[in-house]
């Protein structure tokens, strides 16, 4: 029997006692797409199912389905119940632009008295990213609805929508102003992702009184980058503006918009050295975001390893980890951090080394040693940074065979290194049940 011939065996199956059957009839029918289309009504009804990974799976084949089930999905928007509501909504997202019928009833639903139904309203008009002269206006007032899941869900959606948002931005500078630091950045991306259009508020925003907003601006303009040009008269003299953090995030944008700024690497460096641990953290971060193979940048770097604060440490890491194969000469220091008190350093050191690339043996046995690191992060990271290096980390094989013993979702990460390995023997062992 084909798979279509099986349909009415799965569409049975939805309706099972068995919550496990359901949930594989559900997937099963979601490789036919618009061929399962029959199924549609009993699918919606699953949207009912007491089990929420029943209920996860019926939605996403009703999203591979595409336009037939439109309809069906719509009219789920006005159950009573608010669990199929939120399904229903997060369907359509999934669906993307050919759910764009629905665009009406998911405005409708941003006022959906549950959080999560707003919520997946929200970022289901972000993803169908139509009639943008209808959604834009409706995103734009749920930036002050009282949960912040939803403010965050309408920046995103409204990030989504590029220069077509470009009438939400003054909200979206408003945003910045809040105390969530999930919505505060969604705020900022979106303004970046609005692009040239957002230039006119964003030079308002540079000028506002409250350093966040000045902050969210600088870092809008440098996602925007040389698009932003005519915006450095503004931001090179704020380089020297009161607040530490609005200088970083300055420096950052003048480098991302003009690499070969002259004043822009100097205040990050100096930041680098702030008497407060964040700053410090907040500069390491902005220089490894800039991705650049400065050698004064990884020498900087590679001294805040050693910095009396984890957090700080942690960034060194991750930032010399971003710069890849230029930060060679910081493979001894990164390899130090391995042993480190903060079990995060030592699991970004892990990642660093393992993005920059260095074959060395000694680097190779130190990244096996940490696969028996006491907490999973660590054994994540090594095992991912061996699965950079590929064959030429086949040292380690033994080590990542012994690691496959630790809990499933570190052995899970073990697996995909030794895979990445090429290993016959490593692989068989990953194939063999514990």
């Amino acid at each position: 029997m084909t798979s279509r011939e099986h349909i009415r065996d799965w569409i049975a199956d939805l309706s099972d006692r068995d919550a496990d059957v359901r949930g594989a009839a559900a997937l099963a029918l979601r490789p036919l797409g618009a061929d399962a289309e029959a199924a549609i009504p009993a699918l919606c009804k699953v949207l009912q199912d007491r089990q929420p990974e029943v209920r996860k799976e019926a939605a996403l084949t009703l999203a591979a389905i595409g336009v037939p089930a439109v309809s069906g999905l719509t009219e789920a928007l006005n159950s009573s119940d608010a669990d199929v509501r939120g399904e229903a909504a997060y369907a359509l997202g999934e669906m993307g632009p050919p759910a764009r019928s629905a665009v009406p009833a998911l405005v409708r639903a941003l006022t959906d008295r549950a959080v999560p139904v707003r919520r997946w309203a929200a970022e289901a008009l972000g993803l169908i990213a139509a009639q943008p002269e209808v959604i834009v206006p409706a995103l734009r007032a749920a930036l002050t609805d009282w949960h912040p899941a939803l403010r965050r869900s309408a920046a995103f959606a409204l990030g989504r929508l590029g220069a077509h948002a470009c009438s939400a931005a003054p909200a979206l500078i408003e945003t910045l102003r809040d105390r969530d630091q999930d919505v505060y950045r969604e705020a900022a991306v979106a303004l970046g992702k609005i692009g040239a259009a957002a230039l006119p508020d964003l030079a308002q925003a540079l000028r506002h009184k409250h350093p966040e907003v000045r902050c969210g601006a600088a870092f809008a303009l440098g996602m925007i980058g040389a698009p932003a040009r005519e915006m450095i008269g503004v931001l090179a003299p704020m380089l020297a503006d009161k607040d530490k953090y609005v200088r970083i995030d300055v420096a950052e944008a003048l480098a991302r918009i003009e690499p070969s700024h002259p004043a822009a690497i100097p205040v990050l460096l100096d930041a680098l050295k702030d008497r407060t641990a964040d700053v410090r953290a907040n500069a390491a971060d902005a220089l490894g975001q800039l991705h650049l193979a400065s050698e004064p940048i990884i020498a900087a770097l590679i001294v805040a390893l050693r910095d009396a604060s984890w957090s700080v440490r942690a960034q060194a890491s991750r930032a010399l980890g971003r710069t890849g194969p230029a930060a060679n000469i910081a493979v001894a220091p990164l390899m130090r951090a391995l042993s480190d008190d903060s079990a995060e350093v030592r699991a970004d050191a892990a990642d660093a080394l393992g993005r920059i690339g260095t074959d060395d043996e000694p680097v190779i046995l130190a990244l096996a040693r940490a696969l028996k690191d006491d907490f999973d992060d660590v054994c994540i990271h090594a095992a991912g940074a061996l699965a950079r290096l590929g064959p030429r980390a086949r040292a380690a094989v033994p080590a990542l065979i012994e690691a496959l013993g630790r809990r499933e979702h570190v052995s899970r990460q073990v697996a995909r290194a030794l895979t990445a390995i090429g290993d016959e023997g490593g692989a068989g062992a990953a194939e063999r049940p514990a």
